[in-house]
This record gives structure tokens, C-alpha cells and sequence, in this order.
């Protein structure tokens, strides 16, 4: 029973125990079950779910049992499940560290940083000589741009654990953005003499020496960083950007070579590439790099201004209007970002009427072809919006990307027009093309009911993922008529969504005819007060 006793706590996990439990293997069937799942966690978790399952039937009220299947429903993404046992857990116990760290990490992997924070206190309450949970909270403060605070919650983690290179690393951070270079420097280095295989250190030390003007040492910590981890490409481009600086322009371009042939979708690569080009009068080359970086990055205004700028040089007037007019447009999604407003009803008239002149000079212009869609869709002429990204996405000239995309404000213009019913059906050739893409497939199981709009959100990889499953959320509530989880969503999306991206200006224009003009975080805290 001795045996048994310590299966069932969780502590049978030598050979040895598990051997001498053996003898009591049909008096314990719960230990057995237990102690069956911890062995094969590692391998088979939803193996491991099932059995702790099994014996939570037997006993209910098992902490152990409740702990780690909450732990695997985490690993598995099921964070309703490891909530619903926590709350059970932390019935039972309520003063149990581990459960409340856990429920930490479901609460922010589920982006609710505030009841998070508190689970995190709550295991600081429980246990004050962990270090973990401070640090923790810090970084959740960092996220909010509250230094002072990330400050003081980093410094405690590192009275209580004084050799942890990754809070060393984290508080040489918030020294950075506080402008204390040489204390962040001071922490870099102290984390570096313990954890030197630690590439992301050198990459801080890098920015600050860049932030300094210390172009040398940028170089030397960059190298650190690439020697450290050969295969990142972002080291490659740290120092192809020291070079630069440097006026080493032969060096910068070998450097960005490696990192486009490290990673060849970088649009910071092939953007500081053409300017290397640029400097060296090379116009031609300047834009095919600058075609690429916009090809992978859309949103950028800056490339667009610059493009324009080079098409200018080379007589391409048309080509250059058309350029500056898209970055215009998406500066006018950044400068809404500080008022807090939409671009105006002239402003989008005017814009429409522009790209509808392109349009007449040529038709099977693709880029203005989107821009005049998304127009209309900000216009609130959701059928034309719906018509013209149908062509959009139909022409073989644009990128898989651009056509996921179109898709998706298709579906979206097609929702707001109220020509879909409950469950939208795209079209055969849309539908196929989304599921080649795994991440654009969950796309199409959700807008099929397979899918929830929580699952949706969770499984988003990228801030630009999050704000475009945002928006099709909210297109789909708006749809129903549920306006305020529509409003929930678009305000997540001027919050906290990426700025330079089309969904933005609509969600600011959609919140305006809803008669819900976004607040800024200022704004609502004041409120609050």
C-alpha cells in the first residue's frame, strides 16, 4: 500500500518504485492508471489524456491527476479543458503554485494578460521564493510599454534568482527602451559570461550599440550573434545593415545575399538590398529587389514611396502615381491610428476616382484592381468590393498571397452585402486554393462551421494572422447582426492589430458606421478612472 501511496502522489517515477508497485498492481487501479500516464507523457500525450481521464472517473477530487491532465490539455491547445480543471484544482487547493502558474500560461496563451497577471500573483502569494512568476509579469507589463513596472517585477525575479541569464536578458530589454544603454550592456554582458551559446544576447548587445552610433561594435556583436546561430538570417541582416553604415556596401550586399539564401521571403532583405543598389547606381536592380520586398510585404508605405521615387527617375510617370497613391493610402491607416478616425468620405472618393483613371489606361492592372476593391469596401459598396476581388484574385498575375487574401474580403464583402447565408460557401476554385496552405485552410473551416472563432484566434501564428482572422470574425458577427462581438473584434484590431495592414482602415471605417468611433487605450483609461 506503501507503494501504492506514492503511485497515486505522483512520486512512483524510478524503476525501482515502479517494480515494487507492481506487486499491488490489481489493488491500485487508479495509481496504475496514473502512474501508466506520466511513463508515456512525453510520447503519446493524448494517451496519457485518456488514462488520467480514467482515473479521475475512479477519483475526482485526485490533485495530482487534475494537475497534469490540465498541463497536457495545455500541450494539446485545449485551454477550455485545462481551465475547467484548474478551477476544480484550485477548489480543492487554493494555495497551489503550480496550478496557478499553469493557469498563467493558458490565460496569456489565450491573450488575457490581466486575469493572467493575477493567476501569476496569486502563485507568488502561494510560493515567494519562486522567480519565475515576477519575471513573468514583467514581461506581461513590458507588453503594455509599463516599464517602470517590467522594471521593478524583473529586478525582484533577479533578487531571488541572481544567475538567470534569461531575466538578465529580459531587464537589459527594458534598460534599452528606458534609453539606459549602459546598464543594459552591463546585464548583457553578466548574461553572456554565464549562457555564451546564448545567440539573442548579442543581437540586443548589437541594437544598442546601433541605437549608439557605435557601428564597429554593432558589427563585431552581430558576427558574435551568426557565429552563435549560422542558420538565422536575421543575424545575416544585422550585419549586412552594420556594413552599410560603414560604407562597406560589396560586404553589406555578400551579407544579404546569405540571409535571402537563409530565408528567401525577408522582405527586410531585399529592401536594404536595393537601397546597396541604389547607392551604387545600379536603378534597374534597386527595383526588381524593391519588387520582391513588396511582393512579400504589401503593407509597407515606405516601399511603395521608394518605388515611386525610382520609377520617377526612370520616366515611368504611371507607374509612379500609381506607387506614391498606395502609399498614401497606407499612411493615411498609420496617421488614423494617432486621430483615431476614419480617412474621410473625400478622401476615399477621391482615391476610388484615381484608381478607376489607372484602370481605363489599362485594365488588367491587378494592383489597382485590390486598392479600388478595398475603396469600395471602405466606401461601404460591399457588392462592387465583392465583384472586384473576385476578379482580383481570378487574374494568374497575383501571388498566392494577395489571392488569400482577396479571398478572404470577398467572403467578408459578400457577408456585409447579406447575400450569404449562415454557413458562407466560397467559391471551388477559392476553396482549393486556401487549403493548399494550412494556416488559409482553418480560413475555410471556419467560415464551414468546423471551426470556432476562439480556436481560430488561438491558432494564429502572427500578429498579421490574429488581425486578419479578427476581421473575418467580425465581418461574420456584423453579418448576423450581433454587433457587439462585431465591435469587440474590430476594437482588438485597432488596439493591438498590425496598423499598416488593408483590415485596419476597414475596421476603423466599419467601427464609424456602426456609430462605435475606436478610443485609444489613453481614452479608455481615463474613462475607467
Amino acid at each position: 500500500l506503501t507503494a501504492e501511496r506514492l503511485c497515486h502522489d505522483g512520486a512512483a517515477k524510478s524503476c525501482g518504485r515502479w517494480t515494487s508497485y507492481q506487486l499491488f498492481q490489481n489493488r491500485a487501479p487508479l495509481s496504475s492508471l496514473t502512474d501508466r500516464s506520466w511513463r508515456i507523457y512525453g510520447q503519446a500525450p493524448r494517451e496519457s489524456y485518456r488514462l488520467l481521464t480514467k482515473a479521475l472517473a475512479i477519483e475526482s477530487d485526485s490533485k495530482k491527476c487534475l494537475l497534469e491532465r490540465a498541463r497536457i490539455s495545455y500541450r494539446l491547445g485545449q485551454h477550455a479543458s485545462a481551465l475547467q480543471d484548474l478551477n476544480h484544482l484550485h477548489s480543492l487547493d487554493g494555495a497551489n503554485y503550480d496550478s496557478y502558474l499553469l493557469e498563467g500560461m493558458v490565460l496569456r496563451k489565450l491573450n488575457q494578460s490581466s486575469r493572467a497577471m493575477k493567476a501569476y500573483e496569486k502563485a507568488i502569494k502561494a510560493n515567494p521564493r519562486k522567480a519565475l512568476p515576477y519575471g513573468t509579469i514583467a514581461n506581461l507589463y513590458l507588453d503594455k510599454n509599463d516599464l517602470e513596472k517590467a522594471l521593478f517585477y524583473n529586478s525582484k525575479a533577479l533578487s531571488i534568482d541572481s544567475r538567470n541569464p534569461l531575466f538578465l536578458h529580459n531587464r537589459a530589454i527594458v534598460y534599452e527602451k528606458m534609453k539606459k544603454y549602459d546598464m543594459a550592456l552591463k546585464d548583457l554582458e553578466t548574461a553572456a559570461k554565464i549562457l555564451p551559446n546564448y545567440s539573442q544576447l548579442y543581437k540586443e548587445q548589437a541594437a544598442i550599440y546601433f541605437a549608439q552610433g557605435k557601428y564597429n561594435l554593432c558589427l563585431e556583436s552581430s558576427r558574435k550573434a551568426c557565429r552563435q546561430s549560422p542558420g538565422n538570417p536575421v543575424y545575416a541582416e544585422d550585419c549586412g545593415v552594420a556594413l552599410t553604415k560603414l560604407n562597406r556596401y560589396s560586404e553589406a550586399i555578400k551579407a544579404f545575399d546569405q540571409a535571402i539564401k537563409l530565408n528567401p521571403k525577408s522582405a527586410r532583405a531585399f529592401s536594404e538590398r536595393s537601397n546597396l543598389f541604389l547607392k551604387l547606381g545600379n536603378i534597374k536592380k534597386a527595383i526588381q529587389d524593391l519588387d520582391r520586398a513588396i511582393s512579400l510585404n504589401s503593407s509597407a508605405p515606405e516601399l511603395f514611396q521608394r518605388r515611386g521615387q525610382l520609377f520617377t527617375l526612370l520616366g515611368e510617370q504611371e507607374q509612379a502615381m500609381q506607387d506614391i497613391a498606395r502609399a498614401k493610402t497606407l499612411k493615411t491607416a498609420r496617421l488614423s491610428s494617432d486621430s483615431l478616425k476614419g480617412p474621410g468620405k473625400a478622401f476615399l472618393e477621391k482615391t476610388y476616382s484615381f484608381y478607376t483613371d489607372v484602370l481605363k489606361k489599362n485594365p488588367r492592372n491587378s494592383s489597382a484592381i485590390f486598392e479600388r476593391a478595398c475603396v469600395s469596401f471602405c466606401m461601404a459598396h460591399y457588392d462592387e468590393a465583392h465583384k472586384e476581388f473576385n476578379r482580383f484574385s481570378d487574374m494568374p498575375e497575383a501571388g498566392n498571397k494577395a489571392t488569400e487574401q482577396a479571398i478572404v474580403f470577398s467572403a467578408c464583402s459578400k457577408l456585409l452585402n447579406g447575400t450569404a447565408k449562415k454557413n458562407l460557401r466560397l467559391r471551388e476554385r477559392d476553396k482549393k486554393l486556401l487549403l493548399q496552405n494550412p494556416d488559409s485552410g482553418k480560413i475555410t473551416a471556419y467560415l464551414d462551421g468546423k471551426l470556432s472563432s476562439e480556436n481560430l484566434i488561438i491558432s494564429s501564428k502572427t500578429g498579421k494572422q490574429r488581425t486578419q482572422y479578427n476581421f473575418l470574425i467580425a465581418c461574420c458577427e456584423l453579418s448576423a447582426s450581433r454587433k457587439d462581438n462585431a465591435k469587440k473584434h474590430f476594437n482588438w484590431i485597432v488596439d493591438n492589430g498590425e496598423r499598416d495592414m488593408d483590415e485596419y482602415l476597414m475596421s476603423v471605417c466599419e467601427l464609424e458606421r456602426i456609430g462605435s468611433t475606436p478610443k485609444s487605450k489613453v481614452q479608455k483609461k481615463t474613462e475607467r478612472r
